[in-house]
């Protein structure tokens, strides 16, 4: 049902992609389909403000990318071909803030803080080959300190609840 959701949303992204193009180029009217591997939209300056694509990253999938006004990434929605439905939210330094994941009936919320790497800060020149940014971001996770989870597993019917002080040690936690 979870994944069902996020596959809905990534519909809907990909109509509103559709839609900035067509407006974009002027076209009173849409082509019924649009085929590619990625799509970018620009704002009038010419700054990516979204991209939504296939990816071998991972396993593979489908990411949504949203950008703010400089290109940076802000939020990200990746459906994987490995399982899992991930949504994160960064910072304005690409440092990773919220985490909800879900696969295999395990729904989890994260709050994060700490020292964090900004994907600009981890790549020369904040660009780099695709493994590069999977790099980057898998060490952005890495460094980044759990202030609060929830995880909830449907298979055993378990909720987990759990603080977590500024270095990452926990100081409250409810089963």
């Amino acid at each position: 049902m979870r994944l069902h959701w996020a596959t809905v949303l990534a519909a809907v992204c990909l109509a509103v992609a559709i839609g900035a193009v067509a407006y974009g180029a002027g076209k009173a009217s849409a082509p019924e389909v649009i085929r590619a591997q990625r799509f970018e939209v620009i704002d009038g300056k010419g700054v990516i403000r979204a991209q939504l694509g296939v990816t071998e990253l991972a396993g593979g999938g489908v990411t949504l990318g949203l950008c703010d006004e400089t290109g940076k990434a802000r939020a990200g929605l990746s459906v994987s071909d490995m399982g899992p439905v991930n949504l994160t939210l960064t910072d304005k330094h690409q440092a990773p803030r919220i985490s909800l994941t879900v696969h295999a009936g395990v729904t989890s919320v994260q709050l994060l803080s700490g020292k964090t790497v900004a994907l600009s800060e981890a790549l020369p020149g904040g660009k780099g080959s695709d493994q590069e940014v999977w790099d980057a971001a898998e060490k952005a996770f890495a460094e980044a300190k759990t202030r609060a989870i929830m995880l909830m597993d449907d298979e055993t019917g378990m909720v987990n609840i759990a603080l977590f002080d500024e270095k990452g040690q926990p100081i409250w936690q409810a089963e």
